[in-house]
């Protein structure tokens, strides 16, 4: 009787320190061992769309077309954020724009690198994805280290600029938009 007594005190034991090592061990795999990816989709013009895009005034309502919500940008510059897990190495960006362009014009992606107002800026020209209806696709990627990319309460913020809608001769070539989908990739300690 002692020795069955014994015998499970001491497996009780090992099960209580056995639980705080594996925890330990599933937070280190997952926080540095392992690469991650985080993705933050935002379908602009859905229901879940309350404030995906800043200023408010920049963006008209929600609108549908052919089972697509979307909002057209009615101002040459929009804000989005996304949270940046720590460590984490590139933001890729890729939004799905309708083309309602007027001739050479520049479409920017960008991320702030600096508490003020300053973004690193990449121009999407001629690297455009088409689709059927007229919509398109266009992507970037930003390195966060070597372009120095702000983080301000670990988000970042994000730009989609269109210089042409501050112009008052292509103000009225507003663009639809259908979704912004970030993804962020984080790489294992063995990586980096």
């Amino acid at each position: 009787m002692k020795l069955e007594i014994k015998y499970t005190n001491t497996l009780a034991k090992r099960i209580i320190i056995l639980i705080p090592i594996i925890i330990l061990v599933y937070i280190l795999s997952i926080n540095f061992l392992i690469p991650q990816e985080f993705n933050y989709f935002y379908d602009i013009g859905s229901e879940q769309d309350t404030d995906y895009l800043t200023p408010d005034y920049r963006i008209t309502e929600k609108l549908t077309e052919n089972g697509i919500t979307y909002r057209e940008a009615i101002g040459h510059i929009l804000y989005y954020e996304a949270e940046l897990p720590m460590n984490s190495k590139e933001i890729k960006v890729e939004v799905k724009l309708k083309d309602n362009l007027p001739e050479n014009a520049e479409i920017i992606l960008g991320a702030r690198d600096q508490q003020e107002w300053d973004y690193v800026k990449h121009y999407i020209q001629d690297d455009k994805n088409y689709l059927e209806d007229g919509w398109f696709i266009i992507e970037t990627t930003f390195d966060i280290k070597e372009e120095n990319i702000y983080t301000n309460n670990k988000k970042i913020s994000l730009i989609l600029w269109m210089q042409h809608l501050a112009n008052d001769e292509t103000k009225d070539y507003t663009i639809p938009i259908d979704y912004i989908n970030i993804t962020i990739y984080k790489p294992s300690i063995f990586e980096k």
